[in-house]
């Protein structure tokens, strides 16, 4: 009986360290969003645009081949828990760059209008951030979350971003994540190169962010 309950407590005590640990577990990770050979379930992405986007269908009858630029950009590391998808041609106009994370059958989009999108991401436990910015520049950099057991969305916008690139980097232990500004390289194939610069914020718990209401 002894051994039985001494068990159960190890099983129960295992179960709770991975129920904390939410979706991605603990600790903070990144990864960059990078064109994948995953599949592109594009019927979503289609029917959330036609709804939220007045000129979307106008764009569609102009190109009927659109969905056909939607590519599959999820780290194979968070697959399992999203699905994201980004425009990835300049002929698709106002749509190229614009990034669509599927969640529990729901569609968000995120990072904004234009050429940048979302390039890189960071997760921890049930929170994921991401980096995109307004525009075909760099001039207004924004960091935006995304909760994903409930789907609340916020976002951070700081004078100390303004006309830079910027960049996640987890701590060795994990437990921050810290952001920097950067400067990229493309190559050839237009996979970037990021490389680190002056810290910005030691930790992400030191910016202030603010509910998203779209």
């Amino acid at each position: 009986m002894k051994k039985l309950l001494a068990i159960c407590l190890i099983l129960s005590t295992i179960f709770l360290m991975t129920a904390c640990g939410g979706a991605f577990g603990k600790g903070y990770r990144r990864a960059l969003l990078l064109p994948t050979e995953g599949a592109v379930d594009t019927a979503p992405v289609d029917a959330y645009l036609l709804k939220q986007q007045a000129s979307y269908k106008t764009l569609k009858e102009k190109y009927p081949n659109i969905l056909s630029y939607l590519v599959n950009v999820t780290p194979a590391e968070i697959s399992e828990e999203c699905t994201i998808y980004k425009f990835v041609n300049e002929s698709v106009l106002s749509l190229h760059g614009t990034t669509y994370l599927l969640l529990d059958g729901e569609v968000y989009g995120i990072g904004g209008t234009g050429l940048q999108g979302v390039k890189e991401i960071a997760y921890a436990e049930d929170m994921l951030y991401y980096i995109y910015a307004y525009g075909n520049d760099v001039r207004y950099p924004t960091i935006g979350a995304i909760n994903l057991k409930t789907g609340e969305r916020s976002y951070a916008q700081e004078s100390k971003f303004d006309g830079h690139y910027i960049t996640f980097a987890p701590s060795e232990d994990q437990k921050t994540l810290a952001i920097h500004l950067a400067t990229v390289t493309l190559a050839g194939d237009g996979t970037p190169t990021i490389e680190r610069g002056e810290c910005l914020f030691s930790d992400i718990g030191e910016v202030k962010f603010y509910k998203s209401i779209a």
